[in-house]
């Protein structure tokens, strides 16, 4: 593993894999819903950080 952790909204997925091609890395990905509600957005954001700290 390369070190890589990426925390990414879920809509990216497939261009950030397509990006990242064959480099190994670590992805957690938000589920892209949470922008409509700033609040959750940004509860998951926070607990999903502290996760891959």
């Amino acid at each position: 593993m390369s070190g890589k952790k990426i925390l990414c909204c879920g809509i990216l997925r497939h261009e950030l894999e397509h990006l990242l091609g064959e480099q190994n890395a670590d992805i957690t990905y938000i589920d892209a819903a949470l922008h409509v509600d700033l609040n959750k957005l940004a509860q998951s954001v926070t607990e999903n950080l502290r996760g891959i700290a």
